[in-house]
């Protein structure tokens, strides 16, 4: 069993999990929300909205019912975070020039896990690669949201998200996040090819 895994299993039940965002667009947004009203310690990491998330945070409209999503802390760059976090949830989008190995390589510690909540295909070797002892879960998320200004995120009745383990050392790594999954508790699961349903969608 790896380390990391178990201290986070032990840690949970002590404290809330710190959480950080990288890509705070409506994916990132709604997820780091739905994880802070389940009571984790979520921060994000932000460009260009940096000014607008941390002075008014971001309204979540849903179908369940709005909610405001304040993080804990909002940074500029993954450095500023401080000690590193139990999880990165990466929801950047996929464009030539972003490196989501660099943008978070400054916050990962030895016992970080990685989900990448993207879309594309091979997306989840090199950072499996960059960071080879640290859990990475490779995520895909089916969930109708759109950003529609500086601090509004809005979700229509659809929503889904499936997960795989790239690389795993435990039986149950995440488990601490998977425990409160507010943000995932839609129809969650998991598959043995991620990279067909990335296809597929």
């Amino acid at each position: 069993m790896h380390k990391g895994s178990e201290n986070r299993r032990n840690q949970d039940d002590q404290e809330p999990p710190r959480v950080l965002i990288v890509g705070t667009g409506a994916v990132g947004g709604f997820y780091g929300g739905r994880l802070a009203l389940a009571r984790a310690r979520v921060a994000t990491l932000c460009r260009s909205d940096y000014e607008t998330v941390r002075s008014q945070g971001i309204m979540v409209k849903r179908v369940w019912g709005d909610f405001q999503f304040t993080p804990e802390k909002v940074i500029r760059r993954a450095a500023e975070y401080g000690p590193p976090p139990d999880y990165i949830l990466v929801a950047l989008k996929v464009l030539p020039g972003v490196d989501p190995v660099e943008i978070i390589r400054d916050a990962v510690g030895p016992e970080t896990a990685i989900m990448l909540v993207q879309n594309g295909i091979g997306i989840d070797e090199p950072v499996a690669a960059a960071f080879p002892r640290n859990e990475v879960i490779g995520a895909v998320a089916f969930i109708a949201v759109s950003r529609t200004g500086d601090s509004w995120i809005i979700q229509r009745p659809f929503s889904r998200k499936g997960y795989q383990h790239e690389q795993s050392h435990s039986l149950h790594p995440c488990s601490s996040l998977e425990r409160r999954r507010g943000g995932f508790r839609q129809a969650e699961r998991a598959h043995d090819d991620r990279q067909r349903i990335r296809w597929e969608d």
